[in-house]
């Protein structure tokens, strides 16, 4: 049933008549078995959904993209009932549809789980904005956040990541949008940046820092809400109906792993605003080739304060893709001493995780933070942490990974780096060693010319942490024909930075009875 409101004013003089028309919008009503995504289709800017007394099974998301309104024949009698707490009841997919509201529903599980919608009162004013997930798709970053409870009349009138705003048509690369209403009665908004995009004057300004392999972002984001309020507390009357403007932000880093394409997101919710996080080194498959890799995150905070150093600690693993992941305990690197005031202290915090895909939110559990024993100059630090909540933090990040649990039928990954090994005579690397001529107990010396171009990444970083033989040759019972390298800690080799066309990486070895036979057999 559709029923439009018109009002009119005349007004009348001798040689001037003036008509005005108002237009209140219409009136759509959805009877029990009836598709509201289809009564949706047929609204118009400013019309409201009512939706008749039961239950109303919504198998799939209803889309809006215009300013409407839903709402229930009897507040409290009608269900919106969804498969389960994760599902999209209501979706607003156009800036438009961000003016909309959805007020005094409930939404139902299929199991019987129920929640409200919240109403707003003039004294709270809860307003969240949480980054759930980050990964990377078409040379996008793409963010899913959450929005906390839904709130009755309550708008998304805008998004802002750094200096870019949605709704700014003169400076706008956010695309991807939608806000949605979720089975749980919390709102989601998602939205995609271009990466060409995110960062610099041209873009959103957002910070970038190079650390390793991974490119980092520092940037704000900010939901900003307006919304309408009837009630100041239960039962108790407003004398005037109260409107108010707020919102929420959150500051965040986002690195990019330039290799292996890999996401990391923090959120950046500490006591402390000098407390900075980054993922340093994630080395998938560094135990086995496959599934058991190693993380590596390293904490930068000013002296005087410091994290308990030694501390091992729990990390929980919020929600993956997998079935099957398993996590090790957090350890955390030395303590910081000896710094003058302001000094960064920086600590590595590593563990373990076993899974063929990473990709999830994980948590490391209160990391203690305590006070260097003295400063630079060797004098006593005052510099007590006051409270129980100021002693240690948690850290949650999210991660997104390339699926490795299933390989790409079809298809083979090109190998990402060539290499050539040449042997030379002396430390001055200008000669070459007569071939098949080497003496026992001398120290050869090696250049490695790594090619970064041939397969489907550019590579701008590199640090030989193993060499194996290509061929056993006729010495296969002779190991380590390059020498025992198990001896070199993978954690001191250094980095050689180069550019993706061709650099020349410098070793010297011992020569060992098995370098003879390896060489004399190739």
């Amino acid at each position: 049933m559709v029923q439009r409101m018109f009002c009119y004013i005349k007004k009348r003089a001798i040689l001037v008549s003036v008509f005005v028309a108002c237009a209140y919008g219409a009136e759509i009503s959805v009877e029990l078995g009836q598709d509201i995504s289809e009564a949706v289709s047929r609204a118009h800017h400013g019309d409201t959904i009512v939706l008749k007394n039961g239950n109303h099974f919504i198998g799939r998301p209803v889309n809006i993209n215009t300013q409407i309104s839903i709402v229930p024949e009897t507040k409290g009698f009608v269900q919106l009932v969804v498969p389960d707490q994760t599902s999209i009841a209501v979706q607003f997919g156009a800036s438009a549809a961000f003016e909309s509201t959805v007020e005094d529903l409930v939404i139902q599980t299929e199991d019987g789980t129920e929640c409200s919608l919240v109403e707003p009162y003039a004294m709270q004013a809860d307003f969240i904005f949480e980054l759930e997930k980050a990964t990377v798709s078409n040379e996008r970053l793409n963010f899913v956040s959450n929005t906390g409870p839904w709130y009755n009349r309550r708008k998304l009138t805008d998004l802002r990541f750094e200096n870019c705003k949605y709704n700014d048509s003169a400076n706008n690369p956010v695309t991807g949008v939608a806000y949605k209403l979720l089975g749980n009665c919390d709102g989601q908004f998602i939205f995609n940046i271009p990466l060409g995009e995110i960062g610099g004057s041209e873009g959103c300004g957002a910070a970038v820092t190079e650390h390793n392999t991974f490119q980092g972002y520092r940037a704000q984001i900010k939901g900003e809400w307006f919304e309408t309020i009837k009630n100041d507390n239960p039962g108790v009357a407003l004398p005037a109906v109260v409107s108010r403007s707020h919102s929420a932000q959150i500051d965040t880093y986002i690195q990019i792993d330039t290799i292996q394409n890999i996401v990391v997101a923090f959120n950046a919710h500490y006591l402390r605003d000098d407390i900075r996080l980054a993922m340093d080194a994630v080395d998938a498959g560094y135990y086995d080739g496959y599934q058991h890799s190693r993380m590596r995150i390293e904490m930068h905070m000013k002296a005087p304060y410091t994290v308990v150093g030694g501390y091992e600690g729990v990390v929980i693993v919020e929600n993956t893709l997998t079935q099957t992941v398993q996590v090790s305990g957090y350890t955390v690197s030395e303590s910081c001493n000896h710094l003058d005031a302001g000094t960064i202290c920086v600590q590595k915090i590593k563990f373990d995780i076993q899974t063929c895909d990473m990709t999830g939110l994980y948590t490391l559990v209160d990391i203690p933070l305590g006070c260097s024993e003295a400063s630079a100059d060797g004098s006593p630090i005052d510099c007590a942490v006051q409270t129980a909540d100021q002693q240690s933090i948690n850290v949650t990040f999210h991660m997104s990974t390339a699926n490795i649990c299933e390989p790409p039928q079809g298809s083979k990954l090109e190998s990402r780096v060539t290499s050539t090994a040449e042997v030379y005579s002396d430390i001055s690397y200008s000669t070459k060693l007569p071939v098949n001529t080497v003496m026992v107990g001398d120290v050869s010396f090696w250049a490695i010319e790594l090619k970064g171009q041939a397969g489907v990444n550019n590579i701008y970083n590199a640090g030989i942490l193993a060499i194996e033989r290509t061929s056993d040759g006729t010495c296969d019972s002779y190991g380590n024909f390059l020498g025992n390298l198990s001896l070199y800690n993978p954690d001191d080799l250094p980095i050689q930075t180069f550019d993706p066309f061709a650099q020349t990486i410098e070793i010297q070895l011992p020569v060992t009875a098995s370098t003879v036979l390896e060489i004399a057999s190739q």
